[in-house]
Protein backbone atom coordinates (compact mmCIF):
# COMPACT_ATOMS: atom_id res chain seq x y z
CA UNK A 1 0.00 0.00 0.00
CA UNK A 2 1.12 3.76 -0.62
CA UNK A 3 0.84 7.09 0.81
CA UNK A 4 -1.47 8.22 -2.58
CA UNK A 5 -4.22 6.21 -1.60
CA UNK A 6 -4.68 7.78 1.66
CA UNK A 7 -8.09 9.48 1.27
CA UNK A 8 -8.84 8.16 -2.19
CA UNK A 9 -11.01 5.49 -0.77
CA UNK A 10 -12.70 6.20 2.57
CA UNK A 11 -13.24 3.44 4.92
CA UNK A 12 -17.03 4.44 5.33
CA UNK A 13 -17.67 3.13 1.60
CA UNK A 14 -16.91 -0.41 2.29
CA UNK A 15 -19.18 -0.73 5.72
CA UNK A 16 -22.47 0.26 4.05
CA UNK A 17 -22.21 -2.90 3.07
CA UNK A 18 -22.45 -4.68 6.39
CA UNK A 19 -26.34 -4.47 6.58
CA UNK A 20 -26.40 -7.52 4.79
CA UNK A 21 -25.63 -9.04 7.78
CA UNK A 22 -28.31 -8.64 9.35
CA UNK A 23 -29.88 -11.20 7.28
CA UNK A 24 -28.29 -14.12 9.15
CA UNK A 25 -28.14 -12.43 12.30
CA UNK A 26 -32.12 -12.58 12.28
CA UNK A 27 -32.16 -16.52 11.68
CA UNK A 28 -28.79 -17.00 13.81
CA UNK A 29 -28.87 -17.82 17.80
CA UNK A 30 -27.11 -16.06 20.25
CA UNK A 31 -24.22 -17.47 19.51
CA UNK A 32 -24.34 -16.68 16.37
CA UNK A 33 -25.68 -13.17 16.63
CA UNK A 34 -23.05 -12.21 19.20
CA UNK A 35 -19.87 -13.98 16.24
CA UNK A 36 -21.76 -11.45 13.75
CA UNK A 37 -21.43 -8.90 15.44
CA UNK A 38 -17.32 -9.50 16.51
CA UNK A 39 -16.98 -10.18 13.17
CA UNK A 40 -18.58 -7.01 12.04
CA UNK A 41 -16.36 -5.41 14.23
CA UNK A 42 -13.29 -6.50 13.02
CA UNK A 43 -14.03 -6.02 9.57
CA UNK A 44 -14.46 -2.43 9.72
CA UNK A 45 -11.35 -2.23 12.74
CA UNK A 46 -9.13 -4.27 9.31
CA UNK A 47 -10.30 -1.88 6.77
CA UNK A 48 -9.42 1.35 8.82
CA UNK A 49 -6.55 0.22 9.09
CA UNK A 50 -5.43 -0.90 5.86
CA UNK A 51 -6.95 2.26 4.15
CA UNK A 52 -5.67 4.68 6.69
CA UNK A 53 -2.05 2.61 7.12
CA UNK A 54 -2.39 2.45 11.14
CA UNK A 55 -1.27 0.38 13.20
CA UNK A 56 1.66 -2.63 12.82
CA UNK A 57 1.84 -4.06 9.48
CA UNK A 58 0.97 -7.60 10.35
CA UNK A 59 -2.11 -5.74 12.06
CA UNK A 60 -4.33 -6.20 8.88
CA UNK A 61 -3.25 -9.72 8.24
CA UNK A 62 -4.33 -10.86 11.78
CA UNK A 63 -7.27 -9.41 11.45
CA UNK A 64 -8.12 -10.99 8.03
CA UNK A 65 -6.96 -14.50 9.33
CA UNK A 66 -9.21 -13.66 12.39
CA UNK A 67 -12.53 -13.10 10.06
CA UNK A 68 -11.55 -16.08 8.15
CA UNK A 69 -11.68 -17.61 11.39
CA UNK A 70 -14.96 -16.53 12.55
CA UNK A 71 -16.62 -16.86 9.07
CA UNK A 72 -16.10 -20.67 8.89
CA UNK A 73 -16.42 -21.84 12.45
CA UNK A 74 -19.76 -19.80 12.56
CA UNK A 75 -21.00 -21.03 9.00
CA UNK A 76 -23.30 -23.57 10.85
CA UNK A 77 -24.84 -20.57 13.15
CA UNK A 78 -25.66 -18.36 10.24
CA UNK A 79 -28.47 -20.89 9.26
CA UNK A 80 -29.18 -20.36 5.22
CA UNK A 81 -27.20 -17.35 4.78
CA UNK A 82 -23.98 -19.25 5.62
CA UNK A 83 -22.56 -17.55 2.46
CA UNK A 84 -22.90 -13.77 3.79
CA UNK A 85 -19.41 -13.03 5.58
CA UNK A 86 -17.50 -14.58 2.74
CA UNK A 87 -17.32 -12.13 1.02
CA UNK A 88 -16.32 -9.25 3.33
CA UNK A 89 -13.47 -12.27 4.34
CA UNK A 90 -12.35 -11.92 0.66
CA UNK A 91 -12.31 -8.23 0.07
CA UNK A 92 -10.04 -7.62 3.20
CA UNK A 93 -8.01 -9.90 1.20
CA UNK A 94 -7.89 -8.35 -1.50
CA UNK A 95 -7.04 -4.76 0.43
CA UNK A 96 -4.30 -6.72 2.01
CA UNK A 97 -2.75 -8.32 -1.17
CA UNK A 98 -3.85 -5.61 -3.66
CA UNK A 99 -0.04 -5.70 -4.99
CA UNK A 100 0.56 -9.38 -3.92
CA UNK A 101 -2.20 -11.36 -6.84
CA UNK A 102 -5.63 -10.06 -5.37
CA UNK A 103 -7.31 -12.18 -8.21
CA UNK A 104 -5.49 -15.54 -7.63
CA UNK A 105 -6.85 -14.63 -4.05
CA UNK A 106 -10.55 -13.87 -5.06
CA UNK A 107 -10.04 -17.81 -7.21
CA UNK A 108 -9.71 -19.52 -3.81
CA UNK A 109 -12.29 -17.89 -2.18
CA UNK A 110 -14.51 -19.45 -4.93
CA UNK A 111 -13.01 -22.66 -3.80
CA UNK A 112 -13.07 -21.99 -0.12
CA UNK A 113 -17.02 -21.04 -0.71
CA UNK A 114 -17.92 -23.88 -2.49
CA UNK A 115 -15.93 -26.48 0.16
CA UNK A 116 -17.91 -24.45 2.82
CA UNK A 117 -21.44 -24.96 0.95
CA UNK A 118 -20.13 -28.72 1.09
CA UNK A 119 -19.23 -29.15 4.86
CA UNK A 120 -22.28 -27.01 5.67
CA UNK A 121 -24.46 -29.60 3.85
CA UNK A 122 -26.49 -26.52 1.07
CA UNK A 123 -27.76 -26.88 -1.80
CA UNK A 124 -26.18 -26.36 -5.12
CA UNK A 125 -27.64 -22.53 -5.81
CA UNK A 126 -26.60 -21.06 -2.37
CA UNK A 127 -23.05 -22.35 -3.00
CA UNK A 128 -23.40 -20.61 -6.60
CA UNK A 129 -24.84 -17.28 -5.11
CA UNK A 130 -22.07 -17.40 -2.40
CA UNK A 131 -19.00 -18.17 -4.24
CA UNK A 132 -20.55 -15.57 -7.14
CA UNK A 133 -20.55 -12.84 -4.56
CA UNK A 134 -17.03 -13.65 -2.94
CA UNK A 135 -15.44 -13.22 -6.30
CA UNK A 136 -17.58 -10.34 -7.17
CA UNK A 137 -16.63 -8.43 -3.57
CA UNK A 138 -13.55 -9.56 -3.86
CA UNK A 139 -12.61 -8.31 -7.45
CA UNK A 140 -14.61 -5.25 -7.20
CA UNK A 141 -12.44 -4.50 -3.93
CA UNK A 142 -9.34 -5.12 -6.43
CA UNK A 143 -10.54 -3.12 -9.38
CA UNK A 144 -11.48 -0.13 -7.32
CA UNK A 145 -8.68 0.38 -4.94
CA UNK A 146 -6.11 -0.22 -8.19
CA UNK A 147 -8.76 2.53 -9.79
CA UNK A 148 -8.31 4.92 -6.77
CA UNK A 149 -4.49 4.28 -6.97
CA UNK A 150 -4.03 5.27 -10.28
CA UNK A 151 -6.68 8.77 -9.80
CA UNK A 152 -4.37 9.30 -7.04
CA UNK A 153 -1.00 8.72 -8.88
CA UNK A 154 -2.35 10.89 -11.50
CA UNK A 155 -2.99 14.29 -9.22
CA UNK A 156 0.56 13.49 -7.88
CA UNK A 157 1.91 13.46 -11.13
CA UNK A 158 -0.28 16.70 -12.28
CA UNK A 159 0.96 18.44 -9.19
CA UNK A 160 4.75 17.63 -10.07
CA UNK A 161 4.02 18.92 -13.56
CA UNK A 162 2.59 22.08 -12.50
CA UNK A 163 5.75 22.65 -9.86
CA UNK A 164 7.79 21.88 -12.87
CA UNK A 165 6.35 24.36 -14.78
CA UNK A 166 7.13 26.67 -12.25
CA UNK A 167 10.38 25.93 -12.08
CA UNK A 168 11.06 26.02 -15.45
CA UNK A 169 9.42 29.51 -15.56
CA UNK A 170 11.33 30.72 -13.11
CA UNK A 171 14.59 29.58 -14.93
CA UNK A 172 13.30 31.16 -17.84
CA UNK A 173 12.95 34.54 -16.40
CA UNK A 174 16.64 34.06 -14.30
CA UNK A 175 18.13 33.74 -17.86
CA UNK A 176 16.52 36.35 -19.39
CA UNK A 177 16.79 38.55 -16.98
CA UNK A 178 20.48 38.09 -16.93
CA UNK A 179 21.16 38.04 -20.36
CA UNK A 180 19.14 41.40 -20.89
CA UNK A 181 20.52 42.86 -17.87
CA UNK A 182 24.13 41.22 -18.21
CA UNK A 183 24.29 43.10 -21.77
CA UNK A 184 22.55 46.43 -20.95
CA UNK A 185 24.64 47.22 -17.78
CA UNK A 186 27.80 46.49 -19.46
CA UNK A 187 26.91 48.87 -22.35
CA UNK A 188 26.23 51.44 -20.12
CA UNK A 189 29.63 51.20 -17.78
CA UNK A 190 31.47 51.53 -20.94
CA UNK A 191 29.77 54.11 -21.77
CA UNK A 192 30.00 56.05 -18.67
CA UNK A 193 33.54 55.36 -19.16
CA UNK A 194 33.80 56.91 -22.78
CA UNK A 195 31.72 60.06 -21.18
CA UNK A 196 34.49 60.19 -18.57
CA UNK A 197 37.16 60.15 -20.57
CA UNK A 198 35.41 62.60 -23.30
CA UNK A 199 34.17 65.37 -20.48
CA UNK A 200 37.75 67.57 -20.26
CA UNK A 201 38.50 67.70 -24.37
CA UNK A 202 35.26 66.96 -25.96
CA UNK A 203 31.94 67.97 -24.23
CA UNK A 204 29.89 67.59 -27.22
CA UNK A 205 30.38 64.03 -27.86
CA UNK A 206 30.45 63.58 -24.38
CA UNK A 207 26.87 64.94 -24.34
CA UNK A 208 26.20 62.03 -27.27
CA UNK A 209 27.50 59.30 -24.77
CA UNK A 210 25.17 60.26 -22.48
CA UNK A 211 22.38 60.35 -24.68
CA UNK A 212 23.00 57.26 -25.76
CA UNK A 213 22.86 55.57 -22.29
CA UNK A 214 19.49 57.38 -21.53
CA UNK A 215 18.83 55.41 -24.54
CA UNK A 216 19.91 52.39 -23.34
CA UNK A 217 17.95 52.19 -20.22
CA UNK A 218 14.93 53.47 -21.56
CA UNK A 219 15.24 50.50 -23.83
CA UNK A 220 16.39 48.16 -21.44
CA UNK A 221 13.14 48.79 -19.01
CA UNK A 222 11.29 47.58 -22.16
CA UNK A 223 12.91 44.33 -22.54
CA UNK A 224 12.64 43.78 -19.06
CA UNK A 225 8.68 44.65 -18.99
CA UNK A 226 9.12 42.37 -22.44
CA UNK A 227 11.04 39.57 -20.43
CA UNK A 228 8.44 39.66 -17.46
CA UNK A 229 5.67 39.26 -20.07
CA UNK A 230 7.19 36.25 -22.00
CA UNK A 231 7.22 37.83 -24.91
CA UNK A 232 10.50 39.05 -26.03
CA UNK A 233 12.74 37.47 -28.34
CA UNK A 234 15.75 39.18 -29.43
CA UNK A 235 16.29 40.06 -33.18
CA UNK A 236 19.75 39.05 -35.30
CA UNK A 237 20.12 42.18 -36.85
CA UNK A 238 19.24 44.41 -33.34
CA UNK A 239 21.61 42.65 -31.52
CA UNK A 240 24.29 42.75 -34.33
CA UNK A 241 23.92 46.54 -34.61
CA UNK A 242 23.51 46.57 -30.66
CA UNK A 243 27.27 44.91 -30.75
CA UNK A 244 29.14 46.73 -33.50
CA UNK A 245 28.02 49.84 -31.19
CA UNK A 246 28.94 48.43 -28.07
CA UNK A 247 32.73 47.36 -29.00
CA UNK A 248 33.29 50.11 -31.12
CA UNK A 249 32.42 52.59 -27.79
CA UNK A 250 34.77 50.29 -25.82
CA UNK A 251 37.76 50.98 -28.42
CA UNK A 252 37.51 47.72 -29.81
CA UNK A 253 38.00 46.94 -33.59
CA UNK A 254 34.98 45.42 -34.78
CA UNK A 255 34.60 43.24 -37.58
CA UNK A 256 30.56 41.88 -37.82
CA UNK A 257 28.53 40.07 -40.81
CA UNK A 258 26.01 42.00 -42.75
CA UNK A 259 22.96 42.12 -40.43
CA UNK A 260 19.99 39.53 -42.11
CA UNK A 261 17.56 37.44 -40.18
CA UNK A 262 17.40 33.76 -39.96
CA UNK A 263 14.15 31.81 -40.58
CA UNK A 264 12.66 29.70 -37.44
CA UNK A 265 14.30 30.09 -34.21
CA UNK A 266 17.92 30.30 -35.55
CA UNK A 267 17.67 34.24 -35.48
CA UNK A 268 16.23 34.73 -31.62
CA UNK A 269 18.88 32.20 -30.67
CA UNK A 270 21.75 33.58 -31.99
CA UNK A 271 20.43 36.70 -31.03
CA UNK A 272 20.73 36.15 -27.45
CA UNK A 273 24.32 34.07 -28.43
CA UNK A 274 25.76 37.95 -30.09
CA UNK A 275 24.44 39.70 -26.58
CA UNK A 276 26.02 37.17 -24.52
CA UNK A 277 29.51 36.96 -26.44
CA UNK A 278 29.79 40.46 -26.75
CA UNK A 279 28.49 41.07 -23.09
CA UNK A 280 32.00 38.33 -21.95
CA UNK A 281 34.05 40.58 -24.54
CA UNK A 282 33.50 44.19 -22.76
CA UNK A 283 33.15 42.34 -19.01
CA UNK A 284 35.78 39.74 -18.53
CA UNK A 285 37.93 40.81 -21.39
CA UNK A 286 40.32 42.99 -22.73
CA UNK A 287 40.15 43.19 -26.31
CA UNK A 288 41.47 45.07 -28.89
CA UNK A 289 39.67 42.87 -31.86
CA UNK A 290 36.45 41.05 -32.23
CA UNK A 291 35.22 39.41 -34.85
CA UNK A 292 31.87 37.64 -35.35
CA UNK A 293 31.30 35.36 -38.17
CA UNK A 294 27.86 33.61 -39.43
CA UNK A 295 27.65 30.80 -42.19
CA UNK A 296 24.21 29.16 -43.47
CA UNK A 297 24.87 25.56 -45.34
CA UNK A 298 22.97 22.71 -45.19
CA UNK A 299 20.28 23.51 -42.98
CA UNK A 300 22.50 24.79 -40.20
CA UNK A 301 23.69 28.49 -39.43
CA UNK A 302 27.38 28.53 -37.54
CA UNK A 303 28.23 31.87 -35.69
CA UNK A 304 31.62 32.14 -34.19
CA UNK A 305 32.59 34.87 -31.55
CA UNK A 306 36.27 35.32 -31.26
CA UNK A 307 38.64 38.09 -29.27
CA UNK A 308 41.93 38.40 -28.91
CA UNK A 309 41.61 40.04 -25.29
CA UNK A 310 42.97 36.95 -23.00
CA UNK A 311 45.56 35.15 -22.01
CA UNK A 312 45.59 31.63 -22.65
CA UNK A 313 43.93 29.35 -19.71
CA UNK A 314 45.16 26.33 -18.02
CA UNK A 315 42.67 23.38 -17.99
CA UNK A 316 39.16 23.61 -19.00
CA UNK A 317 37.31 26.98 -19.11
CA UNK A 318 35.12 27.67 -16.97
CA UNK A 319 31.39 28.35 -17.38
CA UNK A 320 29.24 31.19 -15.33
CA UNK A 321 25.59 32.11 -15.39
CA UNK A 322 26.04 33.53 -18.90
CA UNK A 323 26.96 30.25 -20.94
CA UNK A 324 25.06 28.29 -18.67
CA UNK A 325 21.83 29.91 -19.66
CA UNK A 326 23.20 29.87 -22.98
CA UNK A 327 23.92 26.44 -23.77
CA UNK A 328 20.29 25.50 -22.27
CA UNK A 329 19.04 27.94 -25.54
CA UNK A 330 20.92 26.70 -28.42
CA UNK A 331 20.45 22.96 -26.77
CA UNK A 332 16.27 23.78 -26.89
CA UNK A 333 16.71 24.65 -30.57
CA UNK A 334 18.57 21.65 -31.20
CA UNK A 335 21.96 22.99 -31.37
CA UNK A 336 25.52 23.38 -30.17
CA UNK A 337 27.59 25.38 -27.89
CA UNK A 338 31.43 25.43 -27.66
CA UNK A 339 33.83 27.66 -26.02
CA UNK A 340 37.51 27.42 -26.87
CA UNK A 341 40.42 28.78 -25.05
CA UNK A 342 43.06 30.08 -27.80
CA UNK A 343 46.49 30.99 -27.32
CA UNK A 344 45.45 34.99 -28.01
CA UNK A 345 41.99 34.71 -26.67
CA UNK A 346 38.69 32.95 -26.63
CA UNK A 347 36.37 31.63 -29.53
CA UNK A 348 32.45 30.86 -29.19
CA UNK A 349 31.38 28.44 -31.60
CA UNK A 350 27.44 27.84 -32.19
CA UNK A 351 25.76 25.87 -34.60
CA UNK A 352 22.16 25.93 -34.86
CA UNK A 353 19.32 24.35 -37.40
CA UNK A 354 17.65 26.35 -39.59
CA UNK A 355 14.62 24.53 -40.10
CA UNK A 356 15.62 24.55 -44.20
CA UNK A 357 16.76 22.20 -46.18
CA UNK A 358 19.63 22.39 -49.06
Amino acid sequence: MTDRLHGQLPPVAMLPWLASLLLPAFRADALGATALGAFALTYGIAVYLVLNQRGPSWAPIALAVLLTTIALSCAREFGDFWYLPMPFVFAVWSLITVDYGAPLVNVIGVLVVHLLGVWVGSDAPPIVIGAFLTFLAGMLTFVVLRLSRAVAELEAAREELAHTAVGQERLRFARDLHDLLGHTLSLVVVKAEAVRRLIPRDPGKAQEQAADIEAVGRRALTEVRQAVSGYREPSLTEELAGARAALVAAGVTAELPEPGELPGEAGPVLGWVVREGVTNVLRHASARRCVIELRTAAGTAVLTITNDGAPPVQGAVTWGNGLCGLTERVQAAGGELTVTATPGGFTLRVSVPTGETS
